[in-house]
């Protein structure tokens, strides 16, 4: 293989006539190529994994914001109704897990928040200007006051 320049990322594009005419045996020839094979199913098994590692994060995140909609509602509380401060910048509505940003000193839904930074965005929503943290913390002088 080293006289053909042939190493294991040229293996999945090779066919078993190729490995032949360099006379590798026929049964060898599939012995390889079915290696090579196995390796990459392994590969798409795993970015399959994290594929619905993500989607599953996601899920929980909007359903949790969908629950905390669901009881904005039961309650009937209308955002008019409420101080701007307990209401989340991203979602307008009441917070239920105030979580403050390092990055900007601004309170947020923790739901909303999470989903804004795992969507790739690095900026404050209140502000637009660029965060150099993005820790979130509790808030938990404004947990007591909503």
């Amino acid at each position: 293989f080293l006289a053909q320049q042939i190493d294991d990322a040229a293996l999945p594009y090779l066919e078993p006539t190729d490995l032949i005419e360099l006379g590798v045996a026929p049964m060898t020839c599939l012995a390889i190529l079915g290696a090579s094979a196995a390796g990459g199913k392994q590969k798409k098994l795993e970015t399959q994994d994290v594929l619905h590692d993500v989607a599953t994060h996601q899920s929980v995140l909007e359903k949790e914001l969908a629950e905390h909609r669901a009881e904005l509602q039961r309650l009937r509380i209308s955002t008019a109704e409420l101080p701007e401060d307990m209401c989340c910048s991203i979602t307008c509505e009441l917070m239920k897990e105030p979580y403050l940003c390092v990055g900007d000193s601004h309170t947020y839904e923790r739901v909303a928040i999470e989903q804004w930074f795992a969507t790739g965005a690095r900026t404050s929503p209140t502000t637009n200007e660029r965060l150099d943290n993005l820790t979130l913390v509790p808030n938990h002088a404004m947990r007591r006051l909503i």
